[in-house]
């Protein structure tokens, strides 16, 4: 599960940790303090990124990740907690629909409304 979510999220750790590299470069080569500041500040904060990301594909191998899709009727949060059981069905608390939750042709997780 979650192939085309893990995906991206390796994608953006890896764009993440290139910006690390790049702000630590210029960083430390600039010669002008506030701009020198100015890039480290972002070098941190892409770090910061970088273990938010890190952290979600742990959950995601660890099966500790909640399913969540937003309703297909009025788009509110639906969660299904970790490893739901496909066919289960959630009542919507914003519109009352029936959400079904259901493995589709690529082998991921999805919901449709049951009539």
């Amino acid at each position: 599960m979650f192939k085309n979510i893990k995906e991206l999220l390796k994608d953006d750790l890896e764009f993440e940790r290139r910006a690390v590299q790049i702000y630590k470069d210029y960083g430390l080569e600039i010669e002008d303090e506030d701009a020198r500041k100015m890039l480290l500040t972002f070098r941190k904060d892409e770090m910061g990124h970088m273990r938010a990301i890190e952290n979600k594909l742990t959950k995601i191998r660890t099966e500790k990740l909640n399913v969540a899709f937003y309703c297909p009727r009025c788009g509110w949060t639906l969660v299904y907690g970790c490893n739901p059981k496909t066919g289960q069905v959630i009542k919507c608390p914003a519109c009352h629909a029936q959400i079904k939750l259901f493995i589709n042709e690529d082998g991921e997780y999805a919901v449709e409304e049951v009539f």
